[in-house]
């Protein structure tokens, strides 16, 4: 099984990339705001993380596997989608 995580600051975002997770997600807080400090005050964002081995990350040495990162690429083209249809539902 892949594991995704998430960070979101917006509900809308939240509910997006949850959906997108479906079971395989894993809601957690990272720590890794400082990626996106500059934008989140001005724009929602949400993060998704896909498994690293050995949990190595922001290192030449980290790796994720092929499954995994077609995975974070799914989940990250079906939490667009899914914001896509939460805003169209928010504006009728």
């Amino acid at each position: 099984m892949v594991s995704v995580e998430l960070l979101a600051r917006h509900s809308v975002l939240i509910c997006s990339v949850k959906r997108a997770c479906g079971d395989k997600g894993i809601a957690s807080k990272t720590g890794t705001g400082q990626d996106s400090a500059m934008t989140t005050p001005k724009v929602p964002i949400a993060m998704v993380f896909v498994r690293a081995k050995d949990g190595i990350s922001h290192s030449p040495k980290g790796w994720s596997d092929k499954e995994d990162r077609a995975e974070g690429a799914l989940v990250l083209g079906k939490a667009v989608l899914n914001f896509d249809e939460l805003l169209k539902q928010k504006s009728v």
